[in-house]
């Protein structure tokens, strides 16, 4: 009989102390005092209704599963039941992009000189407010941007002169300020495969597609009569539809119980 004692995986790896140590006295950074929050999309507003209603109705179930079921869920609406949530979610944007700029400075904070175009921007945006009332801050800044490009450098002079002595009197009165800019850290897009061109990836998206609704997410459609499906060939020649099986061309696929 052998003495060797079974390892904590099947894997064979034992992480070492150092490694406990740290995930033991790691803890979660506080946000900064600055910090504020994206606004929820649709999808996360709906599940922030229904992740109490999946609690009561799935007790005992693990936080990933109940986020998968809401997934699917999700996925099962049909645009008419989302409407109310993207509606919702459009007004946490503007309440964000308008509410956003209002952010706490500790006290001893310094603030940089404005620019030429900082400073005619802070004449020409009250106009404007004025002229196109209701226009969104993004679509001003914007028109900002055009007049400015479009402007002779005589027409700059005055905003660059005030420019220069409001450097000099920040150089003034703050002689040891140093400017950091912060890096914005630059994410990196995923391509976007064009399925409209691949057979097997539509193959693939239909095969997957949720058709019945499972048991844990009966709860909240206790109405529903399933989702139209439609088998794909995945052949050389192109052609989507099976012309040689006129029961699977719409809604009639025997492989999810359609008939």
């Amino acid at each position: 009989m052998s003495d060797r004692q079974p390892g904590p995986s099947s894997s064979g790896y034992q992480e070492d102390e150092e490694s406990k140590s740290r995930k033991k006295h790691w803890k979660k950074a506080k946000p900064s005092a600055d910090h504020v929050k994206r606004p929820m999309n649709p999808f996360m507003i709906w599940c922030q209704k229904k992740r109490g209603e999946m609690l009561k109705s799935q007790k005992g179930t693990r936080p990933a599963e109940i986020s998968k079921l809401l997934g699917e869920g999700w996925r099962l609406l049909s645009d008419v039941d989302k409407q109310p949530y993207v509606e919702e979610a459009e007004r946490l944007k503007m309440d964000h992009e308008r509410n956003s700029h209002v952010r706490r400075k500790s006290p001893d904070h310094v603030k940089r000189p404005m620019n030429p175009f900082m400073i005619w921007c802070r004449s020409k945006r009250g106009e404007m407010l004025k002229t196109q009332p209701g226009m969104k801050p993004s679509e001003i800044s914007k028109q900002l941007g055009e007049g400015w490009r479009n402007m002779s450098d005589d027409e700059k002079r005055p905003f660059v002169d005030e420019a220069e002595r409001l450097k000099m009197d920040h150089e003034r009165n703050h002689p040891d300020y140093k400017y950091k800019p912060q890096k914005k850290q630059k994410r990196e897009r995923k391509p976007i495969n064009d399925m409209s061109t691949s057979s097997e990836s539509l193959a693939t998206m239909f095969s997957t597609t949720p058709s019945i609704i499972p048991p844990a997410l009966q709860v909240f459609y206790p109405n529903f009569q399933g989702v139209p499906t439609q088998t794909f060939s995945t052949s050389s020649s192109g052609n989507f539809g099976n012309s040689n099986n006129p029961g699977t061309s719409r809604g009639q696929d025997s492989r999810f119980g359609f008939h």
